[in-house]
């Protein structure tokens, strides 16, 4: 799908940016936002865009407040360069109070495109102790996935479209309840018997997200050969299969 590609191109932006900006240039792009020529906008955004990354930290300043007109583009350049965000408010938590966060998944092509809302995968991994650690013995989560006998069960309902500009979002309540975290190898080589299937220790944690539609691993879910399996106007047939990821850190103190 055209749109497949584009999303693939935005993604590659922030690292093939080919000068190193200074934080003047940057300023003055953002404030060219503004500009009462249209072309000298777009231009702004372009150069923006080619930018990349290391625009990020003036963009997301920029959006949050000042102009109103400039925010609003500041958000605009920074859903194409990152269509695949977390959002987490702070950086270190005490650890018994809740940590939220949002996953949020937005179209920055100007086509539309399909979502699937099952593509959402997010992995914790505890980096750094700030405590000594229980020694218990392993303890694994388990999961497994369930789905109805009658019919096909591939439905629609898994799947979102998405039209230019339109998000969609899934908020977790508190981290500390995510199970499966990984640990780093130094941690279990000084404590074997580190026993945790939640990240609740005092210490420094990384959140990987990533969206990922396999449209194989997906059709497997119904063991039939239905008849609808194929049909090219089915949303799993339909919807991108390009990965996204983000990540972000946080500490529990």
């Amino acid at each position: 799908m055209k749109s497949s590609s584009i999303l693939v191109l935005w993604m590659a932006l922030p690292i093939s940016a080919l000068q190193d900006p200074g934080p003047k240039e940057i300023d003055d792009l953002i404030r060219r936002l503004a500009d009462d020529e249209i072309e000298a906008r777009e231009r702004a955004a372009e150069r923006l865009v080619t930018l990349g990354a290391a625009a990020r930290p003036a963009l997301e300043a920029a959006a949050g407040a000042g102009n109103p007109e400039v925010a609003a583009r500041c958000r605009q350049i920074l859903a194409r360069l990152f269509p695949f965000r977390i959002l987490l408010k702070g950086a270190v938590f005490a650890k018994n109070a809740p940590v939220p966060a949002t996953l949020v998944l937005e179209n920055s092509s100007r086509e539309e495109w399909i979502e699937c809302m099952l593509g959402f995968d997010v992995k914790i991994k505890l980096l750094e102790l700030y405590e000594e650690p229980p020694q218990e013995g392993r303890r694994h989560a388990g999961t497994y996935e369930c789905r109805a006998g009658n019919g096909c069960t591939l439905s629609p309902s898994d799947f979102r479209t998405l039209a230019p500009g339109e998000s969609n979002s899934i908020a977790f309540a508190d981290l500390r309840e995510h199970h499966g975290i990984e640990i780093a190898e130094e941690i279990e080589a000084k404590y074997p018997k580190f026993s945790t299937i939640n990240p609740v220790l005092a210490g420094r944690y990384r959140m990987i997200a990533r969206y990922r539609f396999d449209r194989a691993v997906y059709m497997k879910l119904c063991g039939k050969r239905c008849r609808i399996h194929d049909d090219p106007e089915t949303m799993w047939n339909r919807c991108p299969e390009h990965p996204l990821e983000a990540r972000v850190e946080f500490s529990l103190r």
